[in-house]
């Protein structure tokens, strides 16, 4: 990252950023995290944790379905289907796509996106170019025990996850004068999470089973047990339709760290046409909005 010239932030939220514009918060200048690095030297901060890592190498990969089926398993395979409801969805990119040779995964998807239409979700996921790119960069599946353990491994070593080991953070923690270290990231742990089956790390909709047996008697109860992410409902995305979110009243724009205009975008974005994913920018504006007033009191002064 270059400190005396800041450009848009890594590649994967440069992406983010060409393919929905109007995004608040993904694709930020990399200036922005410096009221944060600011702060922390300024408390006398000299090593900073990250939580980059925890989701690649403790959540297991999807595919253990299909491990469970070419194994004989299929007691415990109807188990974990019966959880999703039989999905076709997961009948598909969990069991087919792990065992099916790429020139039949390849035609598969072609027919699924013939009958899906285009979605909401291909923000997500990207346009055809990304995701050629996406698989251009996974691991060979040639000497792999199973396909979870491929999984695995390509989803720790693609570029777009493993940016911790690209030195970027590094050149941000220069600016403050912060060392950025990555326990997830630690060699031992890797090795080890990757020797263990990703059955024994996802089942029944739970993931990082491994991490929520360690964390017994650390976090609550809920927090641990939670199968999910903080919940996004109806409800919460009926409420954010009803709020205004005034560019000038958020210390998000105050501060420097989002443009007043980008936020007026969404806003006129999602008045024009509502829908799923406008909703939950909505909601993450507002989580960001939230954070920041309780760690930064008073509001930080502009950083611009």
């Amino acid at each position: 990252m270059a400190d005396e010239a800041p450009a848009e932030g890594w590649e994967g939220l440069q992406a983010c950023n060409r393919l929905q514009p109007d995004w608040p918060i993904q694709g930020l200048p990399r200036q922005s995290f410096w009221p944060l690095l600011d702060e922390a030297g300024a408390r006398g901060v000299r090593v900073m944790l990250t939580g980059i890592g925890g989701d690649e190498v403790t959540q297991g990969s999807p595919y253990y379905l299909a491990a469970l089926l070419t194994s004989g398993r299929w007691l415990g395979l109807a188990k974990e289907l019966k959880r999703y409801r039989f999905s076709r969805h997961v009948l598909w990119f969990w069991i087919m796509e792990a065992i099916l040779p790429e020139w039949a995964c390849k035609l598969g998807r072609q027919f699924i996106d013939w009958a899906r239409g285009p979605s909401e979700a291909s923000f997500f996921f990207g346009s055809k170019e990304q995701v050629a790119w996406i698989k251009g960069h996974q691991l060979p599946r040639r000497g792999f025990p199973s396909a979870s353990a491929w999984h695995e491994a390509s989803v720790l070593t693609h570029p777009t996850i493993s940016l911790a080991f690209e030195g970027g953070w590094d050149a941000l923690g220069r600016h403050g004068v912060l060392e950025f270290r990555h326990p997830f990231y630690d060699a031992r742990l890797v090795e080890f999470l990757l020797s263990v089956p990703s059955e024994e790390k996802r089942r029944q909709g739970t993931t990082k089973l491994i991490l929520r047996e360690a964390m017994k008697n650390v976090l609550p109860e809920a927090l641990r047990l939670r199968t999910g992410k903080a919940e996004f409902s109806p409800m919460i995305a009926s409420r954010l339709d009803s709020m205004t979110f005034d560019p000038g009243s958020l210390t998000l724009t105050r501060s420097g760290l989002l443009s007043p205009n980008r936020v007026a975008n969404m806003n006129a974005r999602r008045a024009a046409q509502p829908s799923p994913l406008s909703a939950l920018v909505l909601w993450h504006l507002a989580a960001l909005e939230i954070w920041h007033r309780l760690h930064f009191k008073p509001p930080i002064g502009d950083y611009s």
